[in-house]
C-alpha cells in the first residue's frame, strides 16, 4: 500500500508541477522566461517540486482555517440574532451544536474516495494499480489530512476561541474523523451488494441528500430564529464521540479487507466518460446530414418537425439543451422544488409559531444580502458552462467555422437567453416564496413585498450573465477538461467571496437601497461585459494547451 501511495503521490506532484510551469508560461511577467530550456534546469524544476509538495502540505492547515472561521462566523451570526443576553441557549451550547451537526455534512461531500477524476481511471484502468489499494491509500491519505488539521488548527481554535476544555475538542477531532470512516463504509457496504445495478447510484444520492439535508434544515431552523438547540453537553458530545469510534471500526475493517474495489469502480467510473471528447474529435469528421439529423432528433425524444421551425444554430442549440435536459434543467427543476418545500416550512413555522414572523422579518430586513448568496449559489450557468464544453465545444472548436465570430457570437446569444429562461424558473418560485413570507411577516410594505422579488430576478439574470461570460471570455479549459486558466479560477473565487461578506456585514439596508444597488450594477456590468464578449470572445474562447 505504502508504495502505491508514493505513486499517487508521485503522480500528482508531477502534474502539479506541469501545472505551475504551465501557469508561469502564461504569466505576463514569466512567460519569456519559461522556454525550452527551462526544463533542463533541474534546480529550477526541483524548486517547484518542493513547492507543490509544500502547497499540498499547506492545504491542510489554510482550508481547516477557512473553515473555523465560518463555523465562527455562523455562531456571531446566531448569537447576534437572538443576543447574547436574550439567547435561550449560551455561546458555548450554540457552539457544541453546531460541531454535532456540520461534521455529517462534511463526512458526505468532503469525501474524495469517490471524487471519480480521470487520475482515477488512469491509475485503475491505464497504470493496472490495485483498486483496493489505490482506493485505501486516498481514503487513509484523507483521513490523515483531517485528522492532523483539525488536531493542530481545530484543537487551537476551539480552545482558545470558543472556551472548550482540551478534551471536548478533541472528541470533537475523534468524531468528525469517525463519521467519514462510518459514511465511507456504508456506502461502500452498500455498493458492494448492488454492483451494477443502475438504481443503486439514485439510492446513494437520495441517502446523501436526506444525510445531509437534516443537519442543515436544523442549522437553518436555528439561523431563522427557533428557540431550541439539542441538550448538549460536555458528557453527551464524549458519548456521541465514543459511539461514533465504536460504530468506526467495524466499517473500518470492512474497508481494508473488502477487495472488489475495481468492480465498485466500473460502476460509476467508464472508459466513455473520461474519453468521450477524444472519441467525439475522432468521430468529428461524420458529416451530419438533415436526415441523420431527424433520427438523432427522434431518437431523443423530439419532434421531427422542429427541424422545420428551427433553423442554424437556433435548432443546434435547441438540440444541445434538449439532449443534455438532465445536467442543465434538472437541477433548476430540483431548487425550484426545494425552495418551495422550504417556503413551505417557514409559512407553516409562521402560523403554527406567529412569533417567528419576527424572525422573518430579521432575516429579510436585518441580512438582506442573504438574497444575493442565494442566488449565486442556485444559478446553474457555471455548471452549464461545464456541460457544453465538455459535451459540444471541445469537438466543434476543432472546426475553423465555429470559431468565426459571427457563428460564436451566434451559439452564445442562443445559450445565454435559454440559460436565463432556465435559471428563472426557480428564480421566480424564489420570489413568489419572498413576496408571500414578506406580506405575512406584517412588517413589509407594499413597496417591499414588490422590490424583493424584482431584486430574486435581477440577480438571477446578473449571475447567469456573470457565468456565461466568463466562460466566453476566459474559456478555461483544455482538450481534457482541465481547467488552465488561473484567471477564471480567481474570478469566481472573488465572486464568491464578495457574495459571502455582502451576506455576513451588510446589515440594515432600505429594500429600496439594496434593490437600487443591485439593479444600477446589473444594469451597468451586464451591458459592458456583453459588449466586452462580442468584442473579445472570437479571440479568447478556444481549447487552451
Amino acid at each position: 500500500m505504502l508504495k502505491t501511495f508514493a505513486m499517487i503521490s508521485l503522480m500528482r506532484v508531477t502534474v502539479k508541477t506541469n501545472s505551475m510551469i504551465c501557469w508561469l508560461r502564461k504569466l505576463p511577467l514569466t512567460r519569456h522566461l519559461v522556454t525550452s530550456e527551462f526544463h533542463r534546469w533541474t534546480w529550477i524544476k526541483t524548486l517547484i517540486v518542493v513547492i507543490s509538495w509544500l502547497r499540498e502540505f499547506l492545504k491542510i492547515f489554510i482550508y481547516k482555517i477557512l473553515y473555523y472561521i465560518l463555523l465562527f462566523t455562523q455562531l456571531t451570526f446566531v448569537m447576534d440574532r437572538f443576543g447574547e443576553t436574550q439567547a435561550p441557549f449560551t455561546r458555548e451550547q450554540c457552539l457544541m451544536y453546531l460541531l454535532v451537526l456540520l461534521p455529517i455534512v462534511g463526512a458526505v461531500f468532503n469525501n474524495e474516495v469517490f471524487d471519480m477524476e480521470e487520475d482515477t481511471y488512469h491509475a485503475v484502468f491505464t497504470l493496472k494499480m490495485p483498486a483496493r489499494e489505490y482506493m485505501l491509500s486516498r481514503f487513509i491519505y484523507s483521513s490523515l489530512k483531517y485528522l492532523t488539521g483539525n488536531l493542530v488548527v481545530g484543537c487551537l481554535v476551539l480552545c482558545l476561541f470558543g472556551g472548550l476544555p482540551f478534551q471536548v475538542a478533541f472528541c470533537y477531532v475523534i468524531y468528525g474523523t469517525a463519521l467519514k470512516w462510518i459514511y465511507t463504509g456504508l456506502e461502500v457496504l452498500y455498493r458492494s451488494r448492488h454492483i451494477g445495478e443502475r438504481w443503486s447510484n439514485r439510492v446513494i444520492s437520495i441517502a446523501r441528500a436526506v444525510i445531509t439535508g437534516i443537519p442543515i434544515v436544523l442549522v437553518i431552523m436555528l439561523f431563522a430564529g427557533v428557540n431550541y438547540v439539542l441538550p448538549v453537553n460536555y458528557l453527551t458530545f464524549a458519548i456521541l464521540a465514543a459511539a461514533s469510534l465504536l460504530i468506526s471500526i467495524p466499517l473500518g475493517l470492512f474497508l481494508v479487507h473488502y477487495d472488489k474495489y475495481r468492480l465498485i469502480f466500473k460502476t460509476f467510473l467508464t472508459p466513455e466518460m473520461i474519453i468521450k471528447n477524444k472519441e467525439a474529435r475522432q468521430n468529428a469528421e461524420t458529416q451530419v446530414t438533415r436526415e441523420s439529423m431527424s433520427k438523432a432528433i427522434s431518437g431523443f425524444g423530439m419532434k421531427t418537425d422542429m427541424v422545420d421551425k428551427r433553423s442554424g444554430y437556433d435548432l443546434f442549440n435547441a438540440l444541445f439543451f434538449k439532449r443534455h435536459w438532465k445536467i442543465i434543467l434538472m437541477p433548476a427543476l430540483t431548487t425550484a422544488g426545494l425552495a418551495v418545500l422550504g417556503v413551505g416550512a417557514l409559512i407553516f413555522l409562521i402560523i403554527t409559531e406567529p412569533g417567528s414572523t419576527k424572525a422573518v422579518s430579521f432575516a429579510l430586513y436585518e441580512y438582506p444580502g442573504f438574497l444575493l448568496f442565494t442566488m449565486y449559489a442556485i444559478n446553474t450557468a457555471k455548471r452549464a458552462s461545464e456541460a457544453m464544453f465538455v459535451n459540444c465545444d471541445a469537438s466543434m472548436l476543432m472546426y475553423r467555422f465555429y470559431r468565426k465570430p459571427k457563428t460564436l457570437l451566434s451559439v452564445f446569444a442562443g445559450r445565454l437567453k435559454r440559460l436565463m429562461f432556465i435559471n428563472l424558473i426557480p428564480a421566480v418560485v424564489i420570489a413568489g416564496g419572498v413576496a408571500l413570507l414578506v406580506a405575512m411577516s406584517g412588517e413589509g410594505s407594499v413597496i417591499d413585498i414588490i422590490l424583493y422579488p424584482l431584486t430574486v430576478i435581477v440577480l438571477s439574470m446578473f449571475f447567469t450573465t456573470h457565468n456565461v461570460i466568463l466562460y466566453y471570455l476566459l474559456q478555461p479549459f483544455t482538450s481534457e477538461s482541465k481547467i488552465k486558466n488561473p484567471v477564471y479560477k480567481f474570478v469566481h473565487m472573488i465572486t464568491y467571496m464578495v457574495c459571502f461578506t455582502v451576506m455576513m456585514y451588510m446589515r440594515n439596508v432600505p429594500t429600496t437601497m439594496f434593490f437600487g444597488i443591485c439593479a444600477g450594477f446589473s444594469i451597468v456590468y451586464i451591458p459592458v461585459a456583453l459588449i466586452i464578449v462580442y468584442k473579445l470572445a472570437p479571440k479568447t474562447f478556444r481549447i487552451r494547451i
